[in-house]
């Protein structure tokens, strides 16, 4: 048997609050998927206890004062 580890960073926590198309929701769950052969990690999201899990796509708004 072959051992793996992996280490990820989420940009959000269970809790928060975040703004989709169909209005503003919360983060119930999280759950990373290990990939051994490929060694990627993939994070995929519940909302609102709704029992399916997708991936999130962050979109960073620009800042007027910043001139991003």
């Amino acid at each position: 048997m072959k051992f793996t580890s992996f280490y990820a960073q989420c940009p959000f926590e269970v809790g928060d609050l975040i703004t989709t198309p169909d209005g503003v929701s919360e983060i119930t769950d999280i759950a990373f998927t290990h990939y051994f052969r490929s060694r990627q990690v993939l994070a995929t999201y519940e909302l609102d206890n709704c029992g399916l899990y997708r991936e999130l796509v962050v979109v960073r708004k620009e800042d007027p004062k910043k001139g991003n």
